[in-house]
């Protein structure tokens, strides 16, 4: 909540349309967000600060001509709660000489004078970036039942992994047996290669990976195949270890 997110979607049949350029779109918002008085300045490849701290990530892609640019704005967001909800590894915080990702972010609402609400923060932006006669489409239902179908593909385990092609991913967690981290290959949707590390304690943890090969990559395969594991490694349980393993 007090968060918003925006996107800009631009066609163009020029070469200049295959050329990755942040500040195209990261500068619009940077303006609007200085039309309401907050001094807001781009910084590195992708973020917009306020007084150094990040109020805004964001992200692109392309394809046959088609730019999607994609980013977000805090607000109003109540940042503790943002914390507790984000992974973020300590090595990041660390490097870069930062106690905590509260010392890293900000709300725009602290550094703008008087009491924008949420809403009008939004048209104001909006007017913005789209000029005073701009025009606003409503979703018909046609379009949500379109939006449903795209929706219930993503919920479908074959469609997200099982015909995807093999990729590796390494997660990492913290619990009170120490640090864990899984790296996995996966291959048509099944675990065909794992290996665990960190500063946890187990007398042999071949067991454990020999259970997940070829597992199918989804949290309640994964559980099952450790159920016969319980104790492979001390205080970290086999609920801990599947979260950790599918991230």
């Amino acid at each position: 909540m007090g968060g918003y997110q925006y996107s800009f979607i631009k066609k163009s049949d020029t070469s200049e349309s295959e050329k990755i350029d942040f500040s195209e779109y990261m500068r619009l918002i940077e303006n609007a967000l200085q039309d309401i008085g907050a001094n807001a300045e781009l910084n590195g490849r992708n973020d917009i600060t306020l007084c150094g701290k990040k109020i805004s990530g964001n992200a692109q892609y392309k394809k046959s001509g088609a730019t999607v640019h994609h980013g977000t704005l805090l607000f109003s967001t109540n940042i503790e709660e943002m914390v507790t909800a984000t992974i973020v590894d300590p090595n990041k915080i660390i490097s870069k000489s930062i106690k905590s990702v509260r010392e890293r972010v900000t709300n725009i609402s602290e550094h703008i004078d008087g009491n924008i609400m949420p809403e009008e923060f939004k048209s104001s932006v909006i007017e913005s970036i789209m000029g005073e006669n701009f025009s606003s489409y409503e979703l018909t239902q046609a379009d949500i039942l379109g939006i449903t179908v795209i929706a219930n593909e993503f919920r479908d385990w074959d469609f997200v992994f099982g015909k995807s092609p093999k990729f590796s991913i390494r997660n990492t967690g913290y619990f009170a047996g120490g640090k864990l981290t899984a790296s996995l290959n996966v291959e048509v949707g099944h675990i065909s290669q794992i290996e665990f590390s960190g500063d946890f304690f187990a007398v042999d943890v071949s067991a454990l990976v020999s259970s997940l090969i070829g597992c199918k990559y989804e949290y309640d395969a994964v559980y099952k195949r450790l159920q016969a594991q319980e104790n492979a490694i001390y205080k970290i349980s086999i609920e801990e270890i599947a979260k950790t393993v599918m991230g």
